[in-house]
């Protein structure tokens, strides 16, 4: 495995970033008796 550099770990972190608020935001919708505050 290569060792990644600077920028692929600040893209590697902003895809994960991307696909957690995707997931949180699907349950939101999923489930209508959540609070909006819960994260």
């Amino acid at each position: 495995m290569k060792h990644l550099n600077a920028t692929d770990r600040d893209m590697l972190a902003r895809q994960l970033e991307l696909m957690k608020s995707q997931v949180l935001q699907e349950l939101r919708e999923s489930t209508p008796g959540l609070q909006p505050g819960i994260q």
